[in-house]
């Protein structure tokens, strides 16, 4: 017993346990003749016992807080080593991988910015946006997908690149458009298989049609790290707020809605307002607009652009009190009129009629020019720079 309890004690002691040992006292009329004569034949060897905690403590010095070999909490804290300091989180933007903090909206500066360090300027960068937004465009309407897919879609797309560069060996843009379409399906429950927005994808990208073993083998396991990557872009919050709803709602609020006697249209006022205002709002989506401005205010500067553009009559007006009910600042809505009439001037002047585009024109100068006008009338008892500030 004596070799089994030794074996023991050093079984324990390689693997890091420590523990009092104490003298156990054998008399011979308690234990059995052989262990009798062993334990006097190791009498300088002792026994170990495994003692309670509380009593392994409280005689072990180490644990003694009233020996004087044990050491002070200050001594204790000096030769720890101290923590070191957190790590930063990575900017956003970067292309080290990982997970990204983004902001939720971005500005104009940020997305300039971020092109910049992926070694393109702004005219690359609004000619790579205009190329893959029509190859989307196209295969939206070839899919027949609904307008909150297709703005989905749009979405998931631009905050891609507001965090990815454009060029990466890793990712081809046709790949990149196949996972977004796939994605944005899934997010909005349209059942639109991937074999057909493969084949869409590739097709619209190349000019030429592509079959469809073509595009099984361009696409084969390769989609699931790429809608990794995109889900990473939207901070993986798949609950998308869309425009449609807080369109809905200002419209309940408007008393009277009037159109032209020329123009005829099915169902009410109220519901074609609504379809005139989300083919803007739509729109909006085909450029970085709606991961620049809230979804209520996007949904706001389509009214507002309705009657801008003589499109409609409201009542009340889409000024002052009522943006400010509606909690959309106007300096945020006719920032946002004068960027989509900026794009309707610039972008796409050919889809509109001449009549359009007059008025395009026309209000784009209007606005710009009170905005001017705002920003340097002077203000009285010299508040200038807490105004310009807000």
């Amino acid at each position: 017993m004596v070799q089994y309890f030794q074996r023991l004690l050093q079984v324990l002691r390689t693997r890091g346990l420590s523990f009092v040992t104490t003298h156990v006292p054998l008399v011979s009329s308690q234990v059995s003749p052989p262990l009798a004569r062993a334990y006097k034949d190791t009498a300088a060897e002792s026994i170990p016992t495994l003692l309670p905690v509380g009593t392994m403590m409280a005689s072990s010095p180490a644990y003694n807080s009233f020996s004087s070999d044990s050491p002070s909490n200050y001594d204790l804290a000096r030769t720890q080593p101290r923590p070191s300091a957190p790590t930063p989180p990575p900017a956003w933007g970067e292309q080290q991988g990982g997970r990204f903090i983004t902001p939720y909206y971005y500005s104009k500066a940020d997305l300039d910015s971020h092109a910049f360090r992926n070694g393109l300027s702004k005219e690359e960068e609004a000619e790579a946006v205009a190329r893959t937004t029509t190859v989307l465009d196209r295969v939206a309407r070839r899919l027949k997908l609904p307008g909150r897919t297709y703005a989905t879609t749009m979405l998931l797309l631009h905050r891609f690149y507001a965090v990815w560069p454009r060029r990466s060996p890793y990712y081809t843009e046709e790949e990149i458009n196949v996972a977004i379409v796939d994605l944005a399906c899934k997010l909005q429950e349209t059942p639109v298989r991937l074999p057909p927005i493969s084949i869409q994808v590739l097709s619209e990208s190349r000019g030429v049609r592509v079959t469809d073993d073509m595009a099984k083998s361009t696409m084969d396991q390769k989609l699931a790290p790429h809608q990794q990557k995109i889900l990473e872009g939207i901070q993986f919050d798949t609950k998308i707020i869309l425009p449609f709803h807080h369109l809905a709602v200002f419209i309940k609020q408007l008393d009277d809605v009037v159109f032209s006697a020329m123009e005829a249209f099915d169902g009410t006022p109220q519901e074609h307002l609504h379809r005139l205002c989300s083919g803007l709002v739509l729109d909006m989506y085909r450029g970085t607009l709606c991961i620049r401005y809230p979804s209520h205010i996007l949904a706001m500067g389509a009214l507002f652009l309705s009657v801008r553009l003589g499109l409609v009559r409201l009542h009340p007006k889409i000024e002052g009190d009522f943006l400010e009910d509606c909690g959309c600042p106007s300096d945020l809505v006719e920032e946002l009129a004068i960027a989509v009439l900026e794009a309707y001037n610039t972008g796409s002047p050919d889809r509109l009629s001449a009549t359009m585009l007059t008025a395009v024109q026309g209000n784009l100068e209007s606005l710009r020019s009170a905005r001017h006008a705002i920003a340097t009338a002077p203000i009285a008892n010299g508040h200038r720079e807490a105004a310009v500030s807000r």
